[in-house]
């Protein structure tokens, strides 16, 4: 994850809300080894359990019906809509603000499955991850419309490395995450374009690396 444009307060929290989507989603599952499916299918069972959707969407309607959702993600929304329980919120991959209020609240009602997860040293197809707090504040409608574009997420690959760089020199976002994977060829060569599309914007150290 980094910041390639200048960031503001309102970007992560208005009015001491965390800045978010409303967007519903179906999970989808790639394959039986896909342990994230099964993760993200925790948690939104997490919410259902503990949050009527009817109920939520009703309360909330403006958050849902929001034109800042774009016009694929109201359609998504009327679409999921009738269903009877949340299917999955949309994930962008970028950075995610929260109140700290949400992990007291999440935790005192799930404290036996939270701290039965917390043991286990490495993922299981039986956890949750730190989205379940994101869903419950927009189960809860404790968040604010996101007004703008917040970033990209990049997967680096020969397809996409063009307009990594491009979007770095142009400062298109203001943040961008950038995902290697083990299939990436050429590592070296895509790893200095990266580098000198950063320099070119980034010329000067920070305090933090003098």
């Amino acid at each position: 994850m980094f910041l390639i444009n200048h960031v503001k307060e309102e970007d992560f929290f208005i009015n001491g809300k965390p800045v978010d989507t409303a967007m519903e989603t179906v999970i989808e599952k790639e394959n039986q080894f896909n342990i994230f499916s099964h993760i993200f299918l925790n948690c939104i069972s997490v919410i259902n359990k503990n949050f009527d959707k009817k109920a939520c969407i009703k309360k909330y309607k403006e958050k849902w019906k929001a034109l800042e959702n774009g016009e694929n993600g109201l359609k998504e929304n009327e679409r999921l809509e009738s269903f009877e329980d949340f299917l999955g919120f949309n994930i962008y991959h970028l950075t995610q603000s929260y109140k700290k209020t949400t992990f007291i609240e999440t935790w005192e009602k799930e404290k036996k499955y939270l701290g039965e997860v917390s043991s286990h040293k490495f993922r299981s197809i039986y956890d949750v991850c730190q989205y379940v707090f994101r869903y419950w504040q927009i189960a809860k409608g404790n968040f604010e419309i996101r007004k703008d574009e917040a970033g990209m997420a990049f997967m680096i690959d020969d397809n996409s490395i063009d307009e990594i760089v491009e979007t770095i020199k142009s400062q298109k976002y203001k943040q961008i995450c950038m995902n290697d994977n083990r299939d990436i060829k050429d590592f070296e060569v895509k790893k200095k374009a990266i580098q000198d599309a950063f320099e070119s914007i980034l010329p000067e150290k920070s305090s933090f690396e003098i």
